[in-house]
Order: structure tokens, then sequence, then C-alpha cells
């Protein structure tokens, strides 16, 4: 796994296993086969993910959220769901917890998601690490 990143996207179903990687940096020319709109959702979420709120467990933990959308390219609420094996530790409910609230909260008018790619964004794997979002 890619350390200071802040969401990695699987893209389901299409690339089914592969892992695109957006890293915390602005995109460059450096970042090849990650499309625009993979980058417009990454910084849309970041920008409302809160975790300063977090306890220092939570910030400690990384999450991966399963997340469904709507043809308007809003996240599903009952399609959101950890993807973890169980038990889930109260920390790791917690970075849940948040990640999926700002998911929502930003995505409630729609992600600048293409409607010509949804089969690639319709379900997707996000990975939450806040310990990346930390500014240094």
């Amino acid at each position: 796994m890619l350390r200071g990143a802040v969401l990695f996207l699987s893209l389901l179903p299409a690339l089914a296993g592969a892992q695109i990687a957006v890293p915390n940096a602005a995109p460059s020319a450096a970042v090849t086969g990650l499309p625009d709109w993979a980058t417009a959702l990454r910084h849309a979420v970041a920008a409302c993910w809160n975790t300063g709120a977090l306890s220092p467990e939570a910030r400690a933990t990384v999450v991966t959220l399963r997340v469904g959308f709507d043809a308007e390219a809003r996240p599903l609420p009952d399609g959101i769901t950890l993807r973890a094996g169980a038990p889930v530790s109260p920390a790791a409910r917690e970075t849940y917890e948040s990640a999926r609230r700002a998911l929502i909260r930003c995505g409630a008018a729609g992600y600048p998601l293409p409607p010509a790619d949804r089969a690639l964004w319709q379900v997707m794997d996000l990975t939450f690490d806040p310990a990346a979002m930390v500014l240094r």
C-alpha cells in the first residue's frame, strides 16, 4: 500500500482486482492511467473529511469502504459498507463513520463523475488513511 495517500480507488466491476492509487499530492504527469474524475473525486471527499475530531486510535486506523453510487453520482447511504474482516475495532468503526459522513455530505449533489464511465464508478472501494491528512 502506498503511504501518504488519502484514498485508493478500486474501480469495480470493469477493472475487478485492479487498484488505482490516488496520491496525496496534486495531479501531475507522473500519475499515469488515473482518470481525471478519480482525482476530482479524491479531492472532493478529502475536502469534506474532518479527521481532526477522530480519536488518536482512529487517526492511526486505515479503513476501506465499498461505495455504491446512483446514476447522478451520489453515494447511496445504504450502499456504503466497511470492507473488513471481523471483528471490527472501535477505532475502525469511528474512522468508517467519519469517512461515510464525508462521502454522503460532499456527495449530496453528486460527484463530478462522467456518465459515460458509470460502469467504472458505479461501485468503488475507497481506502481512507487519516494519518495522511495531517498537515506537515
